[in-house]
């Protein structure tokens, strides 16, 4: 069970630390490196081996976003039905279908490849290293 304002709370501190890394990057980024996170820049092997020739360096990743989108639809919407705490309504009430569907949806965010990658390239940006 969490109340309303836990949750606020919580959900304050993610945005001011998200906040305070993209502020950090922004003055400290080295080479660049802060526009292609924030670019989603990628370097597709396949590309430069194709038989047409296609610049390997891409930009909006849009494949990564793909693989993901019902994934992040359905945490969007499970999120919004649960947690939307309407006027009538300050905390949550916990029961086990809803706590194995949280479950479910933390362990497929933290499988989901393109959302560790984004994590480990903000990690390593804020670390002083180049963009991957």
């Amino acid at each position: 069970m969490i109340t309303k304002t836990d949750f606020t709370s919580i959900e304050q501190e993610v945005i001011e630390s998200l906040e305070e890394a993209f502020s950090y990057l922004k003055t400290h980024s080295i080479d660049n490196s802060y526009i292609l996170f924030l670019a989603d820049g990628e370097y597709k092997e396949k590309y430069k081996k194709s038989s047409i020739k296609l610049n390997p360096f891409t930009i909006d990743n849009i494949e990564d976003r793909d693989k993901d989108q019902s994934r992040l639809n359905f945490f969007i919407k499970f999120m919004n039905s649960f947690y939307s705490f309407s006027d009538s309504i300050n905390q949550t009430k916990d029961n086990e279908f809803r706590l194995t569907m949280e479950l479910m949806i933390y362990t497929h965010v933290w499988e989901s490849k393109s959302y560790l990658k984004q994590l480990y390239r903000l990690a390593s940006l804020i670390d002083g290293k180049s963009y991957e």
